[in-house]
This record gives C-alpha cells, structure tokens and sequence, in this order.
C-alpha cells in the first residue's frame, strides 16, 4: 500500500477514488497547502482523513456506473489503473532505497573547504618563482630564449641575403648573355641581309647607289692629260694603287701615255679638281696596256682590289673617269664574260675612262678600263675588254704575297 505521510512528487500521478491525478506542489506561506487550495479548506499540511476503501479502487469502481464492455471508457480506465499502480511501485522502491526526491539533500553532508594551507596553489605560483635565484634563473631563461631567437633571425635575414645576392647575380649574367646573343644575332641578321641582296646591288643600280660608289672612289682617281705620238691632244683617267709619305703610284693606260715613252717626249700632267701636278712616266706594260705614273704627293687614299674567282656572269660593274663636276665620272654594266686574258662587259668606256678603273658593287677594282686592250685580235664594238688588275703585278708593280708593295722595275733604263 501507499504511505500516506509521503509528499506527492511535482508531476507523478497518484490514484484517488479509481481516477488518476495529478499531484501539486505544496505553498510554504500557506502552511503547507496545497497551490491552488484556499486557506479555509486547507489549513494544514495534513492530508485529508481517510474514509474507508477511498484508496481501494475497486471501491471506487463501485461508487461509478459500470463501463459497457468493450467501451472506449473501460479501456481507458483499465490503462490508467495500469499507469498508476505502476508508479506507487516505483514511489515505494525509491523510499526504500533513499532515492527519492529529497532523499539526498537530506543524506548530503555539507563540504567544508580545506585549509588554506592545505589548498593546492594557483598557477601563479606553480609558474612563478618566488625566491631571487628562482627569479633570476627565469629572467635567464629569458633573455637566453630571446638571444636565440635573435641569432636565428639574424641567420635567417643573411641567408634571404645571400640568396638575394646570388639571384641579381645570376640576373645580371643571364641579362649579359641575352644582351650579347641578341647582339651577335643582329650581326648575323644584317650579314644575311646584307648577302641577300647583294645579287639584287650587282644587278640593280639605281643614282642613289652610283653616286656612293662615286663619292666613295673619287679621292683616288686622278686625271691624265698629255699628247699623242702626232701632237694631239689626249685625255685619260689613272687611279691609286700605292702611297707613301713622299709619293704616290698611279696605274693607268699605256695607249694614253704612249708618246711620253719615247725621248724627248710631251709632259704628263694629272689633276684633281684645281690641283695639278706633273707625273713621271715610271714604267709600262704595251702588252696589256698598261703604264705607272708616280707623282711627288704622299698620304692619298688608294683603291682595293676584288678577287678574280669573285666574278660572276651578269654582275654589275661600273666604270669611273676622274674628270667630271662631281670629281668624276661614272657608267654600269654588266659582266659578259670572265677569262685569264680579262674580263668583257658593256660599261661605256670613253676617251676619258681609259686608264680608270673598273669596279664592282662593293667599289673593289677587278680591271683597268682600256679602249685599245684586244686580246683577241680584233677590236670589240660596244663589249669592252677590261685588263685583268692582276696583270700589272707582271711589270709594273711590284706584289709579293699578292700585295702591292711599290712600283716595278723603271722600263727604258
């Protein structure tokens, strides 16, 4: 059975007259009462009086109208007749094992704080030294943890130095070598370029390009003037091909300095712009037409020659004359043939351009001009036949190596 004198737990369900209820909380100011209840029906905490069979619930089955069978009331009935005698049995297992609500604030023993001497110390004083060498062993400590830190930072900022360095070095000579290879391929480029269009300049000669090779060539060609063997008048061109301090050598044409060959003979004069000189006929070549002149003037610029195995068919070639307003003269043509005798081509060579020379597109001299040079036999109509620059290294100039060294041997002594 029930205890009666035990307190009514806040929610648990009790039985009273067969019908489950809720239990309420009881108000202290009102002695015990029961919340909701007034003070004139309740006035103490004391449960009511018992009156015979008001826990039975058979009793109070009896007190009510009989349910039909297998109505929805009985079922319920019979459910919550089920709910609450389950919860009398765990009222009365929670008493007897002092489990109850209550049961341990009763049984709970206050706690009492330990000494303060016996209380366990606070993290300041598990972390913080209390004595002077305590004190100065941490600030030891300290400082020795700083130190390092600062050595590895140190060691840290030279090393991103060094590495620094060491990346502007190689940046400087990857930079160089770029700067150089970009240079040495531009050269290269330009020589390409320069090679490529060379046929096009052999082929190609515009004013532009005659008037450079003039200005370029000029300095070195002279002007011949004289007489024939029958006292006439006779005009030519002789150019530089050695200097030294004191003189100068000119080649030009044998046919033009004929008369001078035999003595007593004429005066040979040359003359650049407003400067004339006189020439001494040195030596000849009648067979290749040829004559060196030598005049009392050092220090004068003298032409390159072209190599032999340089000359193509249909190249350009150009033909200069000292006289003209421009310092000189110039006509082009074209190489027709190439042989030992010479070479033939179809650059007009006048009165006044035999002697000069005849130059290729890079201004190098591959033969004298000549209007009375016939190595065949016969004399040529519009193809001229130009003397080999090579064959005056036979006679009249003296060549070891192939360089032009001075005048050959004096003819007529």
């Amino acid at each position: 059975m029930p205890d009666p004198s035990a307190e009514p737990v806040l929610g648990q369900k009790t039985t009273a007259a067969g019908r489950a209820s809720v239990a309420r909380p009881r108000d202290p100011a009102s002695g015990g009462a029961l919340w909701g209840d007034s003070p004139s029906s309740k006035s103490s905490s004391e449960p009511p009086p018992e009156t015979p069979g008001s826990h039975d619930p058979a009793a109070g089955a009896a007190r009510r109208p009989a349910p039909k069978p297998g109505s929805g009331t009985q079922r319920k009935l019979g459910r919550e007749a089920k709910r609450a005698a389950k919860g009398q049995g765990r009222r009365e297992s929670s008493v007897r094992a002092g489990t109850a609500p209550g049961a341990a604030e009763k049984n709970r023993r206050p706690r009492r704080k330990p000494p303060r001497a016996q209380r366990p110390p606070r993290w300041r004083g598990r972390i913080l030294p209390k004595s002077i060498i305590g004190i100065s062993l941490l600030m030891l400590a300290f400082g020795t943890g700083m130190a390092a830190s600062g050595v590895g930072l140190y060691l840290y900022y030279q090393y991103r130095v060094d590495t620094s360095d060491q990346q502007i070095k190689n940046f400087k000579g990857e930079f160089k070598k770029a700067k150089d290879t970009i240079r040495n391929e531009s050269v290269n480029a330009r020589a390409q370029i320069q090679a490529e269009l060379e046929p096009l300049r052999k082929v190609a000669a515009t004013g532009q390009t005659l008037e450079a090779l003039l200005t370029k060539v000029q300095p070195s060609v002279w002007t011949v003037s004289t007489f024939d063997v029958a006292g006439a008048p006779i005009v030519g061109s002789a150019f530089v091909v050695a200097s030294d301090a004191e003189k100068s050598f000119l080649l030009t044409s044998y046919s033009v300095t004929k008369a001078a060959a035999t003595q007593p003979g004429p005066d040979i004069l040359v003359r650049k712009g407003v400067d004339e000189r006189k020439a001494t006929l040195w030596t000849w070549d009648e067979k290749n037409d040829l004559a060196l002149l030598i005049i009392d003037q050092g220090k004068l610029p003298r032409l390159d020659w072209a190599a032999a195995k340089d000359l193509r068919l249909g190249d350009r070639v150009f033909a200069v004359s000292g006289l003209g307003t421009a310092g000189g003269a110039i006509t082009s043509g074209y190489i027709a043939d190439v042989s030992a005798t010479g070479i033939q081509h179809d650059a007009a060579v006048g009165a006044a351009f035999q002697g000069g020379p005849i130059l290729d597109s890079d201004a190098k001299v591959v033969s004298v001009g000549s209007r009375a040079y016939a190595p065949l036999g016969f004399p040529s109509e519009g193809v001229y036949f130009g003397i080999p620059i090579t064959a005056a290294c036979e006679k009249v100039l003296s060549c070891p190596g192939g360089r032009v060294s001075g005048a050959g041997p004096q003819s007529g002594h």
